[in-house]
């Protein structure tokens, strides 16, 4: 594995890791973790891709402090604009979706294919917009570290039996509480993005769920995903929230089939 200081113009220095030779798959978090969420994907990448993991501004050891999750989309756009060897795979988790596919969106012809991780890209359902209201409370943002309401409830118990645990958490930004509100806040946003997102249609789009998962693993949002990507595919696994770490090997199957023929059965 490779790490160390990526320079993006108009973004500044953020800290990135990548391993593995070919084509391109680009692997964006979401809130509150890192690049470091990618770790097993790092370690062993799948033949014939290279796995670039960045931190992404205000997260991990990249500087910053972004006011949500639109503020993240210049940065991504700048990270596909890097990538010279062809169009990129994007892999999404979490925030990493709407984030990944609003940048998507405006380049679309440097996007090869998806692979969409727990995640979603439109207006929250009522269990999300509550989950919203519970976990961006605006106090959180201003109790010490190691007492944050969302920090401490929500992602000590979604990280329970995951090695990288307590590097996750001690890197948990304080802004973590922010992103989570704006799940329920950015509603209009979402709206646009579902629409917008309508471009990617025609690229192979592979949904991985983490059956676990109460929020971003249901049945039901496979069938959400399906109005904005009719041919995709989708697959859900035993598994939680983190999905990257607690199952790579669904995720190297799904990037593998995002390269393959067409015709693989859901589970």
């Amino acid at each position: 594995m490779r790490e160390g200081r990526l320079e993006l113009p108009r973004v500044g220095s953020l800290w990135c890791r990548s391993a593995g030779y070919g084509a391109p798959l680009l692997a964006l978090h979401g809130n509150p973790t890192s690049g470091r969420l990618y770790r097993p994907l790092l370690e062993g990448p799948p033949p014939g891709w290279r796995v670039i993991a960045p931190d992404l501004p205000g997260f991990g050891r990249s500087a910053g402090a972004p006011h949500g999750p639109r503020a993240l989309v210049p940065a991504v756009r700048a990270l596909i604009d890097a990538i010279s060897d062809g169009p990129a795979t994007l892999l999404l988790h979490d925030w990493a979706g709407p984030v990944g596919l609003a940048a998507a969106a405006a380049r679309p012809q440097a996007v090869a294919g998806l692979v969409l991780v727990n995640t979603w890209a439109f207006p929250a359902d009522p269990r999300l917009a509550a989950f919203s209201l519970f976990a961006g409370n605006p106090l959180a943002e201003r109790l010490e570290p190691r007492a944050r309401l969302f920090g401490r409830i929500g992602l000590r118990l979604a990280l329970n039996g995951v090695r990288e645990r307590a590097e996750l958490i001690r890197e948990s930004p304080a802004h973590a509480a922010r992103f989570a509100g704006a799940i329920g806040s950015e509603r209009a946003w979402l709206e646009g993005l579902e629409r917008r997102s309508r471009i990617l249609a025609d690229r192979p789009v592979r949904i991985v769920l983490g059956a676990r998962d109460p929020l971003l693993g249901r049945r039901s949002l496979v069938a959400r995903w399906r109005r904005l990507f009719p041919r995709a595919r989708a697959v859900r696994v035993d598994a939680g929230h983190f999905l990257p770490l607690e199952r790579p090997d669904a995720i190297r199957d799904a990037v593998a089939a995002v390269r393959a023929p067409e015709g693989a059965a859901d589970r």
